[in-house]
């Protein structure tokens, strides 16, 4: 699974925080990492006009499943790392729901050509 962070000017993107955003994504989304080519963290800074330090932390989390669509989480909070760990939480949970809804579908699909390969046989019986 590729990870990959973008930011504005605002926030500090420094190896420390691609080392963070690396392990959190991998404990979290680590369970689904078969099923998620890509990972991309979009990091943005509301900056206080009063000071010289950012008000509040935007981030969008977009996660591309292989196979499938994008799934977009979005969390603002007062650090980056708790706007990375609000997202990710978010993120994970839509990600589950998706892969659940997945799993239920092939299964219908399954048992649907279960009951037409066994239709099919007692017709010809």
């Amino acid at each position: 699974m590729q990870i990959q962070l973008f930011t504005d000017s605002h926030i500090d993107a420094r190896e420390s925080m691609h080392e963070h955003l690396d392990s959190v994504v991998m404990e979290v989304l680590g369970q689904f990492g078969d099923r998620i080519n890509c990972v991309h963290a979009y990091l943005t800074g509301a900056h206080d006009t009063t000071s010289a330090r950012t008000k509040e932390v935007y981030c969008s989390l977009e996660a591309q499943a292989i196979g499938g669509e994008s799934v977009v989480a979005k969390h603002h909070a007062d650090t980056a790392s708790q706007a990375i760990h609000g997202a990710l939480r978010k993120l994970g949970c839509m990600l589950a729901s998706e892969f659940k809804k997945q799993e239920h579908r092939y299964a219908c699909l399954e048992q649907g050509f279960e009951q037409d390969r066994v239709a099919t046989a007692q017709a010809t019986a």
